[in-house]
């Protein structure tokens, strides 16, 4: 038993070597194509996957690239450097290759912009960066770009030649005098709606939620790894909500981001102060020291007393309308005189009327006792009687009463119909904000040479001039959305928001404009996944393309 146990231990440890503690390095890859700092630093557990540098001015430093091609066939690709810029979510983005480089773009020098990378093997392409004299002390950032150009395997029904790309980043901080700063330009609060839908909670007003921004810039010159965390208190001074923000994204020197923070459980009314606190990270580990700023605001729910109010209204009208046809009716019904001793019971066998009913509408107690003489008037009576009748004036009147109550019924109907349009185009809405600064990114370069602002030389679609929206429909995994969104961005493509509607699929679906099909066809090319996507052609389409996306989050990899 002892030995057993043994064995059991020893395999267990074996295992957990193997397989536990072995981490994985990948590439950053697309289309089977992906690309690797060639020599990392093994002290460096991060120049596995990116080029971490510190080049004084006037300096140079030689590495290479390694280009893995994991597909079943030869590929030729071209290689490139670029700048690189912030996402408004704090995301590191590569530019395109038509964008003017002032940066690591321009510093890098590739042994070769082509190569053929045989299938199922790997290439280096030398390099050297140099760091010019003038280069501002801080970090500078940028990448290398691999890109697919076989025209022979890669044509699309339309023609145009379909490409993958993927970059590698490069991070060099030039020595000298470091500045680590930050301000909070804006913190604002708004309201939006809650995940998922629940109707009776939507109309009640009880579907929002507090969505806090902040506006941070980075005054300094190297990159800052922002923290920020809102302390919300009621009107007593009482701590009520403690959010903090999980996705800690970089932000540039000199570039701006929009850290977004959602406060689901708001009390139904009252007045809040919201205080931001937010520290940041430096590249060496320092932390600045935290900055914050507050806002005070009301929580009313309007949209829930509206409904009351509306609710009350109606239910009042309608009541004292039913009251004003009863009593045009009782005016108006016909009468009997009590000859005799008669009971209530004869006489509502006499019309056929329910004694009960004659006993209420001429408000009758117990024992109900009739006297001679008495005169009741009749709820309903005999059908095709001529003695029993209502005068002219009398069907005039409940005519008319009668008519009012339809028009209001209708005016009630149509005004439910009507809100319930309007909260229904209202809830689509995607809750983004308002339109937030665009990263600082230099404009002054003339396009390059044979293309316009819409079309390259080979006269397809440019994809900076292309505008793209993505959508998660219910039940996708936002994940995979927002890696969508930088890869596109890393592409070239501008993002940007549209107004969400009802999804109409169930697969992965690019909608696009009339004549927008040869766009489409590049941007599903783009899209660099396996899995099955659909293309659909609009009209009144509000961005040149939007990407209905119900891909897994591990159909992309960050880049």
């Amino acid at each position: 038993m002892k030995n057993i146990f043994s064995k059991i231990v020893f395999f267990l440890l074996i295992s957990f070597s193997v397989f536990g503690m072995a981490p994985e390095t990948r590439a950053a890859s697309a289309g089977k194509l992906g690309i690797l700092p060639a020599f990392p630093d093994p002290e460096r557990e991060l120049t596995k996957s990116w080029f971490l540098y510190g080049v004084g001015r006037g300096e140079g430093k030689k590495d290479a690239v390694k280009i893995i091609n994991s597909g079943d066939a030869t590929k030729i690709v071209k290689v490139y450097a670029v700048d690189a810029v912030n996402t408004r979510e704090g995301s590191f983005a590569l530019l395109d290759e038509s964008s003017p480089r002032n940066g690591i773009g321009k510093w890098v020098k590739l042994a070769s912009e082509t190569l053929e990378v045989p299938a199922k093997s790997a290439k280096l392409d030398p390099f050297e960066i140099n760091v010019p004299e003038n280069a501002e002390a801080g970090d500078h950032l940028g990448g290398i770009v691999v890109e697919e150009v076989d025209p022979k395997n890669n044509l699309s029904g339309t023609g145009v030649n379909i490409v993958s790309r993927v970059g590698v980043r490069i991070y060099e901080t030039v020595p000298g005098e470091i500045k680590k700063d930050f301000t909070i330009d804006n913190f604002s609060r708004r309201q939006g709606p809650k995940e998922g839908r629940n109707w009776l909670r939507d109309i009640l007003g009880f579907g929002k939620r507090s969505v806090f921004e902040a506006d941070i810039t980075n005054t300094g010159n190297v990159r800052l790894s922002p923290e920020a965390k809102i302390e919300v208190k009621n009107i007593f001074g009482r701590k009520i909500a403690d959010l903090k923000d999980e996705k800690h994204g970089v932000v540039f020197p000199k570039s701006s981001e929009t850290e977004i923070m959602f406060w689901e459980k708001m009390p139904l009314a009252g007045r809040c102060q919201a205080i931001l606190t937010i520290s940041a990270l430096a590249p060496d580990g320092s932390r600045l020291d935290p900055k914050t700023k507050e806002i005070s605001f009301w929580i009313f729910p309007w949209q829930f007393i509206l409904v009351i109010l509306a609710f009350a209204l109606v239910s009042a009208a309608l009541f004292f309308l039913r009251k004003y046809l009863q009593k045009i009716l009782w005016r108006n019904l016909p009468i009997r005189t009590v000859s005799g001793s008669e009971s209530l019971r004869e006489i509502g066998k006499e019309f056929a009327v329910s004694w009960q009913k004659i006993a209420a509408i001429n408000n009758l107690k117990k024992p109900y006792s009739l006297k001679k003489g008495d005169k009741l008037r009749i709820p309903i009576f005999p059908k095709g009687s001529s003695r029993i009748h209502m005068s002219p004036e009398g069907w005039q009147k409940l005519k008319k009463a009668i008519l009012a109550r339809r028009m209001i019924v209708a005016a009630l109907v149509l005004a439910v119909c009507a809100g319930a349009v309007i909260f229904w185009q209202a809830s689509k809405k995607i809750g983004a904000g308002p339109p937030r600064q665009k990263n600082r990114v230099s404009e002054n370069s003339e396009a390059a040479k044979g293309e316009s602002d819409q079309l390259t030389k080979t006269g397809a679609p440019k994809r900076s001039a292309v505008s793209v929206s993505v959508l998660a429909p219910s039940g996708s995994d936002p994940v995979s959305s927002q890696r969508l969104v930088r890869k596109l961005e890393l592409v070239g493509y501008k993002l940007e928001p549209v107004l969400a509607r009802r999804s109409e699929y169930t697969l992965t679906t690019i909608e696009y404009g009339a004549g927008g099909k040869e766009m489409a066809e590049m941007l599903k090319a783009d899209l660099g996944v396996s899995d099955p996507v659909n293309l659909v052609e609009k009209e009144n389409l509000e961005k040149d393309a939007v990407i209905w996306n119900f891909l897994p989050k591990n159909a992309f990899l960050e880049i």
